[in-house]
């Protein structure tokens, strides 16, 4: 009966569950087990028990029962042998509804008194939590009446633990005490079990089966340290000791932790602490080692300022007399180093006080009282350019910290602008820095501010600020970042005030653009009349803009359209034409991702004149010709089967364009172009000609005029486009990718290892480069073996595109692989030095293949074994040094990690499946 296994107890359960015998029976069965001097029977005996606890139903033990159990596995507790079983017995009981404050009072002692955590096993230590943690889901007021033997009990219990999952458990059972019993004469045995783990150090094993990991452990402590506000003023020394020794990443953990336990610990506590606490925060924002510890610092002291002066109220009195202390003192000292606006320290010195703009509305406004005045008068009185420029820069932060800190009130806190008071002096500093090139984009940074705060400029003054913009958007500049900012603004203010862009702005756009297309020669008028439309594209999307431009331009093309001077050019005017065309393409799609309400209305407004214009001016002045067209368009006798014209298009177009040498190659590359478009069209439908109409391009494969052409237009066939797409109402069959590459691929992989055509093989190379960018992995993963040595011979062809191609696919195919299962690992020598190649400038001009090439070279010490790359090691490190004086930054960065990753190979750790990656170091 007590041989435990998993059929006997099954057994035992069913009986009692269907009542044919009980629990009580099964005690007296077990009884020479359970009292045995042998401590193997013993053992048995108690663990069989268990297990039939474990599964028997709930309502099958009583009040009286469980009383008796529960006194039983006490018992058993003081037995060496026993206490496992016991324990886990114990904790079935504590699930039950029937464990009553007296039976928790019971166990808990007994837990107290005879479980000793230092000599169990990390599993049977994790029932002892599991068990205080059911009874303080349940019973948590028995344990709160046991009070002071019960904290003490357990800050005896749980300290020194070190496992990770058994610390999940404890951290939340401490965060409850912590929040809920009274620790007075227990603060300090609370804070040495929890703050001993501060900061977190855990790095998970891989694969590790328990999915813990390092970010669940440091929210979980973190939630006690901030429970209570009795931890204050033993924590605020610890959190500056780390913070001042610690790593970047404990300095992260450390300002965390910092921000959510400040306002817990309360004003006074800050208040007090406040100048050692800012001392060793400004070392951080002023003198950072890396950006985001910076911002993470800015946020710990708008935490602590938040704390201090949450109980100021908002009033009307002298902005000088409202703030005392930490925020008066850190703004005389960062306004002392905005007076020299261009040394690098008055960026975070503007960052701080942008900070405090989004604490309290008494510290903003105090801010904004010291910081507003001082860089107007700082702006008036400097003389040079340079200077200037810094001062309207960190005045367009300051602005938008202004907006900010109002629009994240809730509605019934919103009060007036903190920038109000200021406005008049900003503006006119504002507008006299848009006067001058240099100052102008951040004069416009500085209008977008005040523009987008709310409730801050009158109407009268939002006409002034389009009047001053559209000044700038007509002057004689070729500034396309001032270009983009003033539209920008402009844009701004159409969500505010549309009407004033309407009678300013768009006249003014309307007046540049031609009536006439400008002919072949006039460049600069081209480029002016694209501007324009760039713009009326961009700003005209609110409703009552888009009608004025929609009205004006359809006008405008129908004019175009409708010119009856047959003996002009007339390529300008179909160019002009489609320019305003595909603004008006633009604008629409750009409603329609956005769901503006006024879209349906132009569809009866705007598909007829568009077809009208399409079918008309397309044709010849027969009219017989024109009617007989327009008919046609309609009869669905023609429409409904297309198999004929397909076929002759596929004889005559093939033979007169594709294939015949006597047309110019500009011609016969248009051809494939148009072939493209047509074979997208069938793809998309399954249709049966698809391949027939590919079979051509395959057909040209050997031509050197149009045969890469051909093959880079294999992959542009199934590329996604934007015409035949559903949001187009398009209908496409399903799963028409996967039919055309498992076709085509096979036929790209022979003809790619066919070297008796070396015209074709190469195109082949090609096509395969063209068609493994354009679908996505799984459609080729299978057959990567066989394409890698394919790839690796494209990236010895001449052109940058295929390289670029074909590394993104060697990136895209580690993803997921693992160096015991490398696909590339045999290929190693070959892909090293094609990379390293690829990745000097001295080799490739691309920019875009160099940063590929160097990102694959950072990929390869993560999927390749270390004994495999080891012997190219010190090739890779001395090429990627080279690499670091790329003059493109983008380049370099890249290098940066790529060189990190291969100089850690001699550095990776062979054990980390051991029990060590399962432990947590303590903090100190």
């Amino acid at each position: 009966m007590a041989s435990g296994r998993d059929e006997e107890v099954a057994a035992i359960v069913s009986e009692v569950s269907d009542g044919r015998t009980s629990l009580l029976n099964v005690v007296k069965a077990l009884g020479e087990y359970l009292t045995s001097e042998e401590d193997n029977l013993r053992t048995k005996g108690v663990e069989f028990l268990s297990l039939v606890l474990d599964r028997c139903p709930p309502e099958k033990l009583n009040r009286q029962s469980v009383r008796v159990l529960a006194t039983f596995y006490c018992s058993k507790l003081e037995d060496t042998e026993t206490i496992i079983p016991a324990l886990k017995g114990l904790l079935s009981l504590s699930r039950l509804i029937n464990c009553t404050h007296e039976d928790v009072l019971v166990i808990v002692r007994a837990l107290f008194t005879h479980v000793k955590m230092k000599v169990l096993v990390q599993s049977v230590r994790l029932v002892v939590y599991s068990i205080i943690d059911n009874f303080m889901a349940r019973h948590r007021d028995a344990l709160k009446q046991m009070n002071k033997e019960f904290l003490a009990g357990y800050i005896t219990l749980a300290d020194g633990e070190k496992d990770p999952r058994n610390l999940l458990v404890a951290f939340a059972i401490a965060r409850v005490i912590l929040v809920e019993f009274d620790i007075s004469d227990f603060v300090e045995g609370f804070f040495n079990i929890t703050f001993c783990y501060f900061p977190i150090t855990f790095r998970p094993p891989p694969n590790d089966p328990y999915g813990i990991s390092a970010d669940d452990l440091k929210h979980n402590l973190r939630r006690c340290l901030c429970a209570t506000p009795a931890f204050g003023p033993m924590a605020i020394p610890v959190f500056l000791e780390k913070l001042t020794a610690g790593s970047p990443i404990t300095k992260r953990d450390t300002l965390q932790s910092m921000s959510e336990c400040f306002p817990v610990y309360g004003a006074g506590l800050a208040r007090s602490s406040a100048r050692d606490i800012w001392n060793t925060l400004k070392l951080e924002i002023f003198q950072p080692t890396d950006t985001i510890t910076s911002d993470m610092a800015l946020t710990c002291t708008q935490s602590l300022v938040k704390t201090i002066y949450s109980a100021e109220s908002w009033t009307e009195g002298d902005a000088e007399t409202d703030i005392e202390g930490l925020a008066q003192d850190a703004c005389e000292e960062c306004i002392k180093i905005l007076r020299e606006p261009e040394k690098s320290q008055a960026r975070p010195a503007i960052k701080v006080l942008c900070a405090f703009m989004s604490t309290t509305p008494s510290v903003a406004r105090y801010t904004i009282s010291k910081t507003a005045p001082h860089l107007v008068t700082l702006f008036v009185t400097l003389d040079d350019t340079a200077s200037r420029l810094s001062d309207l820069l960190l005045l367009s932060d300051l602005i938008a910290a202004a907006r900010d800190s109002v629009s994240n009130l809730q509605q019934s806190e919103v009060t007036e602008p903190p920038l109000l008071p200021y406005k008049d002096e900003v503006l006119g500093i504002v507008t006299t820095g848009l006067q001058t090139s240099s100052l102008r984009r951040p004069a416009l940074a500085c209008l977008l501010g005040m523009v987008s705060t709310k409730n801050l400029l009158t109407d009268e003054e939002l006409g002034f600020v389009v009047h001053k913009a559209n000044e700038v958007f007509q002057g004689d500049t070729n500034e396309n970042d001032d270009e983009s900012d003033t539209l920008k603004l402009l844009t701004t203010i159409t969500t505010i005030a549309p009407h004033h862009v309407v009678d300013q702005t768009l006249p003014l756009l309307f007046n540049d653009l031609p009536d006439r297309a400008p002919p072949r020669d006039a460049v600069a008028d081209r480029i002016k009349y694209r501007r324009v439309l760039t713009a009326l594209s961009t700003l005209c999307q609110q409703p009552e803009l888009f009608e004025v431009f929609m009205i004006r331009l359809t006008t405008r093309v129908e004019l175009l359209c409708s010119a009856t001077d047959i003996e002009a050019d007339l390529e300008p005017r179909a160019a002009y034409a489609h320019a305003i065309l595909k603004s008006i393409a633009q604008t629409m799609s750009s409603k329609v991702d956005e769901k503006h309400a006024d879209v349906p209305k132009y569809i009866d407004r705007l598909v007829p004149r568009l077809f009208n214009l399409f079918i008309y001016s397309a044709l010849t002045s027969d009219g017989g010709k024109v009617h007989a067209s327009a008919y046609q368009v309609h009869d669905a006798n023609i429409l409904a089967d297309a198999s004929g014209f397909l076929s002759q298009q596929l004889e005559t177009f093939a033979s007169n364009r594709l294939s015949d040498t006597a047309l110019t190659v500009p011609q016969r590359q248009q051809s494939v172009a148009a072939w493209v478009h047509i074979c997208k069209a069938l793809l998309v439908q399954s249709h049966p000609l698809t391949l027939d109409f590919a079979d051509r391009l395959f057909g040209v494969f050997g031509d050197e005029s149009i045969g890469w052409d051909a093959a880079k237009a294999i992959g542009q066939v199934v590329e996604p486009g934007d015409v035949l797409s559903k949001s187009n109402h398009a209908v496409i069959k399903i799963l028409h990718v996967q039919r055309f590459v498992s076709k085509i691929l096979p036929r790209i992989i022979t003809g790619a290892n066919d070297a008796s055509k070396p015209n074709e093989q190469i195109s082949n190379l090609v096509a395969l480069a063209s068609l493994i960018k354009s679908i996505s992995k799984p459609l080729y993963s299978q057959q990567m073996p066989t394409l890698i040595p394919l790839l690796l011979r494209d990236l010895d062809l001449p052109d940058e595109s295929i390289h670029a191609n074909v590394i993104d696919t060697f990136i895209a195919a580690a993803e997921g692989d693992t160096p015991e299962q490398s696909l590339v690992a045999e290929h190693v020598p070959s892909l090293i030095s094609k990379m390293l190649k690829n990745s000097s400038i001295r080799d490739m001009p691309s920019m875009r293949v160099r940063i590929a090439a160097t990102r694959y070279l950072a990929i390869l010490p993560q999927i390749v074994r270390y004994d495999i790359l080891h012997p190219y090691k010190s090739q890779v490190v001395k090429e990627l040094a080279k690499v670091l004086d790329d003059p493109k930054r983008a380049v370099r960065k890249e290098a940066v990690d790529a060189r990190t990753n291969w100089l850690a190979l001699n550095r990776r750790t062979v054990t980390a499946n051991s029990n060590q990656a399962n432990r947590i170091k303590c903090g100190g």
